[in-house]
């Protein structure tokens, strides 16, 4: 027989390391040999069996069962069943602990080959380039899966599954793909599920399951981590792949649906936290006819639940958007919360010579509607929902001597008319109310003369009730306390009015300037007497109209209107 090279009980081995004494175990590849004869140290050659029942130093404290899968470790040169990178073969008998020698029978080939049936290893390293794990394909039905899954724990924790990219030495690091198989000519692509363990039979939670990209060191940045939907065929009508983040259904009695919460990364020093970002996908392009709309975001809380019988509905899910608290300081100024923008997207440009401009998006905020009541006649429908636009209030001042925060301000300001090149221009838009009810802080009252402060002014309604028999001086408080008290800007300012309630025709009052504020117009209120009536007259009426206005810093101008 020509192919017959010899027996495979022994192999030669080329010696190229210290002097081998005859029964010595001899390592190899990922096996061992027993050293037949002596062979000499560095370029020496004997024959080393690769088979047979032989006696060995074991892991005194190492227990085992005939026919376990045993190895070598070369730091202690014993038998052990803990995995090393040797192995040594099967054992030929059970072994107790505390005994320091056992039968092995040796592994001829290593276990890294293709094999039919299951095999028990404790580590499967590639022996080139790359190491593959591959099911086999299919011939007239589905291709054969291939799973990897951790030991099931007895008393303990199961065992962990890792997916790791080998570490680069000089280059990035080897990646990790879980890839769904590529589907047939009209059949879907493979699922690749990421799925956390399930919980136990009694009351176990189940396990999480975490997408996380691998942390930077020294100045590199962290790894992303990026969840996008696959993209459609070439084909006219295919849509995008979606991309679900839902959090976990209760099935339990009263048990809380799973809460998804998506947080930017904390910023550490002087360093950002990361933002978080929500952009839907822009709309398709087209050369002639509309462009498509670009996609909605859209945020809704979850439906309350219903009461099937005599009871209460459930209220739906509320919907906050709160922006990041600022951070505080021992000494220095503390930092200001975040600000909370809504800003629709501005409208396209015509490029062409005859085109439109689009319009810029709205934005609504729509209380919810009532619910209808469907039974008797003695049921009331519900009241729909209030809108409350609040600022701010003002940061407390803790200590004397400390001013406290002005209170945040409200401005609803109409959008301005576009410009023009020549042509005509737009239309500004208004702020309309559909309602003429409002509300309004207590009615200021005075009886003498008094210098007025900006807290009353601000009260809106000023009255004075006099008995003197003379004109009283209101005076007005100066610019410097008009801009301390009044959050507004150069060109802002806001209505008041005075009522005379006096009844003497000579309890008239005279509204005065401080420092740094003008008055235009007739600066005396006159009284109800009946001389008077509180008609018109060159002095003006006894219910007077002010409109206060901020012209430049520490500076005012209060108009009298009527």
């Amino acid at each position: 027989m020509k192919t017959y090279r010899g027996e495979t009980r022994r192999v030669l081995y080329a010696n190229a390391g210290a002097a081998i004494l005859s029964g010595a175990v001899v390592p190899f590849g990922s096996m061992i040999g027993i050293a037949v004869t002596d062979i000499a140290a560095s370029t020496g050659s004997g024959m080393v069996e690769v088979e047979g029942r032989h006696n060995l130093a074991a892991t005194a404290l190492d227990v085992w069962a005939q026919g376990d899968l045993l190895y070598w470790n070369t730091s202690t040169k014993k038998l052990t069943t803990t995995a090393q990178s040797l192995i040594a073969g099967h054992a030929a008998t059970a072994k107790a602990t505390l005994i320091a020698t056992a039968d092995v029978l040796l592994a001829r080939t290593a276990l890294n080959a293709s094999v039919a049936d299951s095999v028990v290893v404790g580590a499967i390293t590639g022996s080139d380039s790359s190491l593959g794990i591959a099911g086999i394909a299919g011939s007239s039905g589905g291709g054969g899966a291939v799973a990897i899954v951790g030991g099931a724990g007895d008393s303990g924790a199961g065992g962990a599954t890792s997916l790791t990219g080998g570490a680069g030495s000089a280059a990035v690091g080897g990646a990790s793909s879980v890839v769904g198989g590529a589907g047939g000519a009209a059949s879907g692509g493979g699922v690749a599920s990421l799925t956390g363990g399930a919980g136990g039979t009694t009351s176990g939670i189940g396990g999480a399951a975490s997408v996380t990209g691998g942390a930077g060191t020294g100045t590199g940045a962290g790894g992303a981590t990026t969840i996008a939907g696959g993209a459609s065929g070439t084909g006219s009508i295919g849509n995008g792949g979606a991309v679900a983040i839902n959090g976990g259904a209760a099935t339990s009695t009263a048990g809380t649906g799973g809460a998804i919460t998506i947080t930017a990364g904390v910023g550490t020093t002087t360093g950002l936290g990361g933002a978080v970002t929500t952009v839907s996908g822009a709309g398709g392009n087209t050369t002639t006819g509309t462009g498509a709309a670009g996609g909605a975001i859209a945020t809704t809380s979850g439906v309350g639940g219903n009461a099937t019988t005599s009871g209460t509905g459930g209220a739906g899910g509320a919907i906050a958007i709160t922006t990041g608290a600022g951070g505080t300081t021992a000494t220095g100024t503390a930092g200001a919360s975040g600000a909370l923008t809504l800003a629709t997207g501005v409208g396209g440009a015509a490029s062409g010579t005859d085109g439109d401009g689009g319009a810029a998006g709205a934005i609504a905020i729509t209380g919810g509607v009532g619910g209808a009541a469907a039974g008797a006649a003695t049921c009331v429908g519900g009241a729909g929902s209030a809108v409350t636009i609040t600022a701010g209030a003002g940061g407390a001042a803790n200590a004397s001597g400390n001013t406290s925060g002005a209170g945040g301000s409200i401005i609803l300001a109409a959008g301005a008319a576009g410009a023009s090149s020549g042509g005509t221009v737009g239309v500004a838009g208004m702020i309309r109310t559909q309602s003429r009810m409002s509300s309004m802080a207590t009615v200021t009252a005075k009886t003498t003369a008094a210098t007025l402060t900006i807290a009353e002014l601000l009260t809106g309604i000023l009255t004075g009730t006099h008995t003197v028999g003379a004109t009283q001086a209101y005076t007005l408080p100066t610019g410097t306390y008009m801009s301390a008290g009044c959050a507004c800007g150069d060109g802002e300012g806001f209505e008041w009015s005075l009522i005379n309630l006096s009844a003497a025709a000579a309890d008239s009052i005279t509204v005065t300037a401080g420092a740094d504020h003008t008055i235009v117009g007739p600066a005396i209120v006159i009284s109800v007497h009946s001389s008077t009536g509180g008609a018109i007259t060159s002095q003006g009426v006894s219910s007077s109209r002010w409109y206060s206005r901020k012209t430049t810093a520490n500076t005012w101008v209060t108009y009298r209107l009527g």
